[in-house]
């Protein structure tokens, strides 16, 4: 009987041993499980992972935690420069500068930039300020200006910020008729010449030079900003035949306004011909062909409405400006 009860008790130590060692000391399961494993692969075998040493009890699962930065890269930035890695850019791609001649020796390139990936314009085309939408003005705004005496075509070139790339700079009308064809050709800056560019529309459909009649456009067209109101005076050189009441009229006249058409109607008595012939002219068509011939006819802003927000960041910015070729113009950080 005490030989029966004493088997009894090794039985029950060896089991608790067992028991002991597949839970209290895990790392030996984890010596039989890899053993178990290995020895299965190397037979061929697809074991499963579940074996005696392992209870039913499974391994934890490791998932990779999903990316909490920011989004990706506009592409073209992508395409051009690379991810961003420790504040500097790295291109996928050299390109060549070989235009720059014996400049390129002088360029101190930007931070992130080599001088394979300068523009032969670097420092003669910048961007020169930026603004955004506000309560008076519901739009963004970046001017471009030149800062050489050459003459630079910048239609097709693109600006871009770290995360968004604008449309490219188009063609625009130079010389805007009032009446016939406009005819859309690249933008070429001269000494001092900016292009504004915004983010609105244009409300005759067209991007275009301004020049000294420009300012009578805003009597038919809601432009946002408005265009500069500086033209031409009048010539009131022939005033002097004009009836007292025409001439009082045509003096209070300023500021590119455009009279009415109950204004013009005032002057219908036949002694007011001339006047009303002279009124007639008040307009851009009238300036145009007034003005046309003058060396300073046309000024030193063309102005492009993309009709896009500008989806760069307000308070801390990088943008860059590149040539038709991809290579850095300028940088603009705020």
């Amino acid at each position: 009987m005490k030989s029966n009860y004493a088997f009894f008790v090794v039985i029950i130590l060896v089991f608790g041993l067992i028991i002991y060692f597949m839970f209290a000391s895990p790392g030996l399961t984890e010596f039989f499980k890899a053993k178990l494993n290995s020895t299965s692969s190397l037979a061929g075998g697809n074991a499963s992972s579940s074996s005696f040493f392992s209870f039913g009890v499974q391994s934890p699962i490791r998932q990779s935690l999903p990316n909490l930065g920011p989004g990706p890269r506009s592409p073209y930035y992508e395409k051009n420069y690379g991810a961003l890695s420790n504040g500097r850019i790295f291109s996928n791609s050299a390109q060549s500068s070989n235009n720059q001649g014996g400049n390129a020796s002088q360029i101190t390139p930007p931070d992130g930039f080599t001088r394979e990936q300068i523009s032969p314009y670097y420092g003669k085309i910048a961007i020169s300020s930026i603004s955004f939408p506000s309560l008076y003005s519901p739009y963004s705004r970046i001017a471009v200006t030149s800062r050489t005496n050459d003459r630079i075509n910048v239609s097709g070139w693109l600006i871009q910020s770290k995360w968004t790339t604008l449309p490219e700079i188009p063609m625009a009308i130079d010389d805007y008729q009032a009446i016939g064809a406009n005819f859309k050709n690249n933008i070429v800056l001269k000494a001092n010449e900016t292009v504004n560019i915004y983010s609105n529309r244009s409300p005759v459909g067209q991007n275009f030079r301004l020049n000294k009649c420009t300012g009578y456009l805003n009597n038919y067209y809601n432009f946002q900003p408005a265009l500069p109101k500086s033209c031409p005076a009048l010539d009131k050189g022939e005033s002097y035949l004009f009836s007292s009441a025409c001439q009082n009229f045509v003096r209070s006249i300023s500021g590119c306004r455009v009279p009415t058409a109950n204004e013009i109607n005032r002057f219908s008595a036949p002694g007011d011909s001339l006047c009303r012939a002279f009124l007639d002219k008040i307009n851009y068509g009238g300036c145009y062909q007034e003005n046309r011939s003058d060396p300073d006819f046309f000024g030193r802003e063309w102005r492009v409405w993309l009709g896009q927000n500008f989806d760069f960041d307000r308070r801390h910015d990088r943008l860059f400006l590149f040539d038709e070729n991809n290579l850095l113009v300028d940088e603009y950080s705020y």
